[in-house]
């Protein structure tokens, strides 16, 4: 059942892929659902800029979230080249039978392609401030 005034109400942020008709009988509205292709990004033309290296520059350290235990982890992005490099580091302590032990490890993730563009996908706000037509 579509509603006569489905078309000019638009997606809320808060509930991404439906809309709501407020003016229901019942008052709390009904649900339509909206097209995910006007809702998700172009990936071809997003793996096509990042190729063409206009997401140079890009780089951002993510808030630290705890892990198991005493770990924590802190992931960092940079993008050069069309590629991005995704250092994750994991910090943490440890008993070693006389004191406690401090341990930092970290990881890094070159990712190019739709791996990459899986990754901008997951965390698009530093790349939609470079090229927001696209998101």
């Amino acid at each position: 059942m579509r509603h006569a005034d489905e078309a000019r109400l638009e997606p809320s942020p808060f509930n991404v892929g439906s809309q709501r008709c407020p003016d229901h009988a019942g008052g709390r509205g009904i649900s339509h659902s909206v097209t995910l292709e006007a809702l998700v990004m172009d990936a071809n033309r997003v793996l096509e800029a990042l190729e063409a290296g206009e997401f140079d520059g890009v780089g951002h350290t993510y808030q630290p979230y705890d892990g198991y235990g005493n770990q924590t982890h802190q992931v960092a992005m940079s993008v050069s080249d069309g590629t991005i490099e995704v250092s994750k580091t994991t910090s943490g302590k440890f008993f070693d039978g006389k004191e406690n032990a401090r341990y930092s490890e970290t990881s890094r993730d070159y990712l190019t392609g739709m791996e990459a563009v899986a990754f901008i996908t997951q965390r698009p706000y530093y790349f939609s401030q470079v090229r927001p037509e696209l998101f």
